[in-house]
């Protein structure tokens, strides 16, 4: 976290165009949060972002990187995502490494459990260089 941190300036990087907001949050515990326990940690988590009115403000992309290599952290990582994602706003831009096939089936499968996301999987060609080979990535939006 602190080297994260340290990357984006304190936690936070802004320009005119861009803000970085960096903030820890347990997959596994908000998994296992329901009700008002998530609504607290959603709450404590959006409250990084600035709200232009009273309601929750919410971020306009999240980034995984490189998250999708262990099973058992499929579904909360994949909660996360839909708990952060305002419907319609929000887009998660996600770059896997292609580790093991079974893998990454499984994890889409999990993904599409949440019927509320569309996914688009990112062609080679719109990918850095570097990642043509070894990756793929793709887009979510969150629908409903």
């Amino acid at each position: 976290m602190q080297l994260l941190e340290k990357n984006v300036g304190r936690g936070r990087l802004s320009n005119d165009r861009v803000r970085v907001t960096v903030c820890e949050l347990d997959w596994l515990n908000l998994d296992a949060a329901q009700g008002r326990s998530l609504d607290l940690i959603r709450k404590h988590v959006l409250s990084f972002y600035e709200a232009s009115q009273e309601d929750l403000a919410y971020p306009e992309l999240i980034v995984s990187m490189d998250c999708v290599y262990n099973p058992a952290l499929h579904r909360p990582l994949v909660k996360t995502i839909h708990t952060f994602c305002k419907p319609n706003y929000t887009k998660a831009f996600l770059m896997i490494q292609l580790r093991d096939v079974d893998n990454t089936r499984n994890f889409l499968e999990t993904w599409n459990s949440f019927p509320s996301f569309k996914l688009y999987h990112l062609e080679e060609y719109m990918l850095p260089p570097a990642m043509r080979s070894g990756f793929t990535g793709f887009v979510a939006i969150r629908v409903t």
